[in-house]
């Protein structure tokens, strides 16, 4: 299942779609091409387990890994396919697990060595609704002890950051990060409740998004609490997709807050709930029954929406899938590159058809075709931030002031801003 085993079954299958452009699509693009019988499920899995073993050697970021299962669905869902099947909207995609979220037969540790050994017995409904929606769990991902830390360390060891081994990736969601960014995963699912999701996105170069917190599901979310009581009514966690562009993040939100039981996999569902109802609200009938507003998301990026399928309605899309910036290369001698030439090595450009999304263009924000109105909060009045936290808002408001966005400054108590704000952005942020 490693990274040369990849290489040789896609010789010896034939596929024509190298392992080293198929980890580069982002969800919404393979998702299509599996549909469109391009890529089957097994070949997609392969290519992911393969970079996500050579990852979780170099970087630290896999917990548990649930390999062999995972292929042996893929296979599946590919039977299912060929059968006219598809098992939902995520049909045959592989996801990571963020350790803290639970999955029958899996150890939910929070970095604690006692937890060990004591497996979920059945899924968090998180992972059952994705289950549901025809995807493939099959890589759990660390964090730091007792989660609350900037960065993931813990008894799995230290993860890295796959751009510069000498740096962290962040955390508490530091591995699904790492892991995103090492292209050891297509998509994943965090959770956040002070930065754990957007720490280590940024820290990574990938993107993250914390919803409101009961949006989703947090059932089957472990808590580092004895027997798993939780007490913390305040300021709570909300569970969040993780991804390599905005689009995949918006197809995850979307598949679980819009997707009807009957597109999923679960076939007791379609009958015991009402018409309409989501699989997240089917599994959890304490979250408001509120559908993801796709309205608002093409509002904001000016793309139209068919099935699985994101489209550019107002521009001309370069149909070139790749990244801007190329995968981290990871150290040598993990078997991600092949020394033997008869193996063959990628084109230098992979093509999709024209139609199909691409992630490069559902992030350029000079794409927005309607300007956005930004606040920026300037300091709480009790903690002033460091200024390298300033400094990263002051260019981050400065950014979307010079792409036409504007930009309103807010302050704690209502009062003026502070002295030396000017153009748009304060003096002192947080």
């Amino acid at each position: 299942l490693d990274w040369l085993g990849v290489l040789s079954w896609a010789k010896r299958a034939g596929v024509t779609v190298p392992p080293e452009a198929v980890v580069q699509l982002s969800a919404v693009c393979l998702l299509d091409m599996i549909r469109l019988g391009r890529l089957s499920c097994e070949y997609v899995m392969r290519c992911f387990i393969g970079r996500a073993m050579a990852a979780g050697t170099a970087l630290g970021c896999n917990a548990e890994e649930n390999f062999t299962a995972a292929l042996a669905e893929a296979v599946e869902c590919d039977r299912d396919r060929a059968g006219g099947r598809l098992r939902g909207p995520l049909h045959g995609l592989p996801v990571s697990i963020k350790d803290q979220i639970d999955m029958a037969g899996f150890d939910s540790t929070l970095g604690l060595a006692c937890r060990v050994g004591s497996p979920a017995p059945q899924d968090a409904v998180l992972v059952r609704a994705l289950r549901e929606a025809g995807a493939i769990p099959f890589v759990r991902t660390a964090v730091p002890q007792l989660l609350m830390a900037p960065e993931t360390f813990s008894f799995w060891g230290v993860t890295l950051n796959p751009w510069d081994l000498t740096r962290s990736a962040g955390g508490s969601s530091g591995g699904e990060a790492a892991l995103l960014a090492a292209r050891g995963s297509p998509v994943g699912v965090g959770t956040d409740v002070a930065g754990s999701i957007r720490i280590p996105a940024s820290y990574c170069g990938v993107c993250g998004f914390k919803p409101t917190n009961g949006r989703l599901s947090m059932k089957g979310v472990a808590v580092a609490r004895r027997e798993r009581f939780n007490g913390q009514k305040e300021i709570c966690a909300s569970a969040g997709p993780m991804g390599r562009c905005v689009g995949d993040l918006e197809l995850v939100m979307r598949v679980l807050c819009n997707s009807l039981p009957s597109e999923a996999r679960g076939e007791g569902l379609a009958s015991a709930e009402p018409r309409g109802t989501s699989v997240m609200h089917a599994l959890d009938g304490s979250l408001p029954p509120l559908r993801w507003d796709c309205h608002a998301f093409l509002a904001a990026t000016g793309f139209s929406i068919s099935g699985a399928q994101i489209s550019e309605a107002h521009h001309t899309i370069d149909t070139t899938d790749r990244f801007t910036a190329s995968p981290p290369r990871l150290p040598s001698g993990l078997g991600l590159s092949s020394p033997d030439p008869a193996l063959g090595t990628p084109p230098p450009e992979f093509t999709i058809e024209p139609g199909l999304a691409n992630q490069q263009t559902l992030d350029k924000q000079h794409c927005t075709p309607h300007k956005l109105r930004v606040g920026v909060l300037v300091d709480d009045g009790w903690f002033e931030p460091a200024p390298a936290c300033a400094r990263a808002v002051r260019e981050a408001a400065a950014a979307l002031q010079a792409a036409g966005h504007p930009t309103v400054d807010f302050v704690a108590g209502g009062g003026p801003p502070p002295p030396g704000g000017g153009g748009g952005s304060a003096g002192r942020f947080s």
